[in-house]
């Protein structure tokens, strides 16, 4: 857990963001528009939970007529939200380095830097990401992020029906279940993806995991997992490879929608789409808890 030195810093930033003049006149106006701090606060665990932005938008349409932009008034709901999750901060069962990195995505939202100002401003799957990690329901572990999920049982049906009785026995003997997991997503604000550093972030949420015993596995459910595009993209095959050779499952499960990410940053991934030689794909893993665990204790950095 982070110390009392850590954590002062962070609680002295956002108090201090909330008592910006700036803020001074949009919280009388959102008050008084019926978003008191508490619906503010609500609205930002609403957007989590469904993981849709829509809560947010009455809040946002309220400060746009008291003449104020909608970036200042998700500003404004995140900083309420985190308030009161840092006075039970102490209390959060989070490892050292996770818990540090979610500080630092905190003092990030009170401070603004121009990475954190374009995920406000955009106003998408950006600013959703800090929402969650907010509520406490996505935490930073470097590259990656890990957040509380499970496994679609449409996307089970998916496989290949010769993975079938493999999955139900996964499932039904491994697992247990099918939620609570931890789906993995990128950091948002990673730009190069690198093995040594996915295989750290990987560990670090092993060790979030070890203190959460209800978490039945490591998911993933992207383009980025799947098996199709590592073959034209071999650089990206470790992100699987560790699952798969550790105890965890892996399967395509459908096709990847041309906005899914899938050619961002790789011009060649869309010049072999375009010319019909490649296919985007989605992908899935499964890693049971006890095998990630396991690779996660015996796993040291080079």
């Amino acid at each position: 857990m982070a110390t009392d030195t850590e954590l002062a810093p962070v609680q002295q930033a956002v108090t201090a963001a909330l008592s910006d003049p700036a803020f001074t006149g949009l919280a009388a106006a959102l008050d008084q528009a019926g978003f008191p701090p508490a619906r503010c606060i609500a609205a930002v665990h609403a957007a989590a939970s469904q993981r849709s932005l829509a809560p947010l938008r009455p809040i946002e349409a309220a400060a746009t007529a008291a003449g104020a932009d909608t970036m200042q008034a998700d500003r404004y709901c995140l900083l309420q939200a985190l308030a009161p999750k840092l006075e039970r901060f102490p209390s959060l069962a989070l490892p050292p380095d996770i818990a540090r990195l979610l500080l630092k995505e905190f003092l990030l939202i009170a401070q603004p830097d121009a990475a954190t100002q374009r995920f406000l401003q955009a106003h998408s799957s950006a600013l959703l990401t800090l929402a969650k990690l907010t509520s406490l329901t996505r935490f930073p572990a470097g590259c990656f992020h890990a957040e509380y999920s499970g496994i679609p049982r449409s996307f089970l049906l998916k496989t290949p029906v010769r993975d079938w009785p493999r999955l139900a026995a996964l499932v039904l003997f491994q697992l247990r279940g099918l939620k609570p997991c931890f789906e993995v997503h990128m950091n948002p604000r990673i730009r190069l993806l690198r093995e040594a550093d996915g295989l750290r972030a990987y560990q670090r949420m092993a060790q979030l995991m070890e203190l959460h015993p209800e978490v039945k596995a490591l998911v993933g459910f992207s383009w980025l997992r799947s098996p199709d595009n590592h073959r034209i993209s071999p650089h990206l095959r470790w992100i699987n490879e560790v699952v798969v050779r550790n105890g965890g499952y892996e399967a395509v499960i459908g096709e990847a929608a041309s906005n899914s990410g899938v050619f961002s940053n790789s011009q060649s991934r869309e010049q072999l789409a375009q010319q019909g030689v490649f296919k985007p794909t989605v992908g899935m893993v499964i890693w049971p808890r006890a095998e990630f665990l396991g690779w996660a204790r015996t796993y040291s950095p080079a």
